[in-house]
Order: structure tokens, then C-alpha cells, then sequence
């Protein structure tokens, strides 16, 4: 192989690498054809609403099973907060889906959305094989490409500028 060859691969295995190691953790969604489209999800327990303001803080659904952390200075002033179990519309979604509201908020900087995966229910996948997804208004799923994974909490962590509907899902099972 030419230098020139050479030159020319290694430009685009660097290109490759660096278009891969993204920083952006931030509610980014992967659209590599047209999004799954499904009804909303119905109230499935009780909701439980919180006042938080520009100081943060934080809601957790009454099962603990999802919670989201809102950091100082992602609100401007106090806003009800309020997080609905929901029945889960998302395809191939694991356990109940949560609805957060109000879906007009645009925060000022990242929240974070922790969803705790029960290992009964994953039985013919793997964790590292799971997904965060939102459905926005449309009723349009979109998968959050950057999640963290922590195994010995059992959570799938995500960051986010909005408030959706909000499952978790196997990337890859078998049936």
C-alpha cells in the first residue's frame, strides 16, 4: 500500500474515531429511519407532583423505580413538577413507562432521568443490551443513544432538556 493509501485510511479511521467519542451525553436521538408511532400510555397508579424552583431539586415516582434530578438554574422560577406511571406503549418496552409534566419545559441545562430495570423482566436480554427512549408529544418514540448503565444500582441514567413520556427497552433480545 502507498503512502497516499495509507494517508488517505488513516484519515478516515481518525475522522471515525473522533465522530465516535462524542462528550455530549445530552438526550441526543437516533433517526436512521422513521420513528415508531404508538398511542399513548394510560395512568397506571398514582402520580406524585413536586414545586421545584431555581434552586433544583428532585421527584421520584412512589414505586422509586424513576426519579429525575433537576439541577440549580435549569428552572428560571418554582414550576409544578409532576411524574405519572404510565402503561408502556414503547415496543419492546420493559415494566411501566413514565410520563413527566409539563411537557412545555425547556430547561436551561440538563436534567437527569434515572430509571431503575428489574432483572426479572429482562430475562432474555442482557443490561448492557438496554435503552432509554422518550415519546414526544406526536406519540413518536426516540431512543436516547448515550445512557449509563450502573450494575449494581440496576439504573439506566440519562440527561434531557425536556419532559416526555419515558420506558427503557432491549436493544437486542432473544425470542
Amino acid at each position: 500500500m502507498s503512502w497516499r493509501n495509507k494517508a488517505i485510511w488513516t484519515s478516515i479511521l481518525v475522522v471515525m474515531f473522533t465522530a465516535s467519542c462524542s462528550k455530549s451525553k445530552v438526550d441526543k436521538p437516533v433517526v436512521s429511519r422513521p420513528p415508531l408511532v404508538t398511542a399513548p400510555g394510560t395512568p397506571e397508579g398514582a402520580a406524585v407532583k413536586k414545586t421545584i424552583g431555581a434552586a433544583g431539586g428532585s421527584i421520584s415516582s412512589a414505586d422509586g423505580n424513576f426519579s429525575v434530578q433537576i439541577p440549580a438554574g435549569a428552572l428560571t422560577a418554582n414550576q409544578e413538577i409532576t411524574l405519572q406511571p404510565v402503561s408502556n406503549q414503547l415496543p419492546a418496552g420493559y415494566g411501566k413507562a413514565y410520563r413527566l409534566t409539563p411537557h412545555t419545559i425547556q430547561f436551561q441545562q440538563p436534567v437527569i432521568i434515572r430509571i431503575r430495570y428489574d432483572e426479572n423482566l429482562i430475562t432474555n436480554t442482557v443490561p448492557e443490551l438496554l435503552a432509554v427512549a422518550y415519546q414526544n408529544e406526536e406519540g413518536k418514540w426516540f431512543y436516547i443513544e448515550e445512557s449509563a448503565l450502573d450494575k449494581t444500582q440496576k439504573t439506566l441514567t440519562v440527561q434531557t432538556t425536556h419532559f416526555s413520556d419515558w420506558g427503557y427497552f432491549p436493544l437486542f433480545y432473544l425470542d
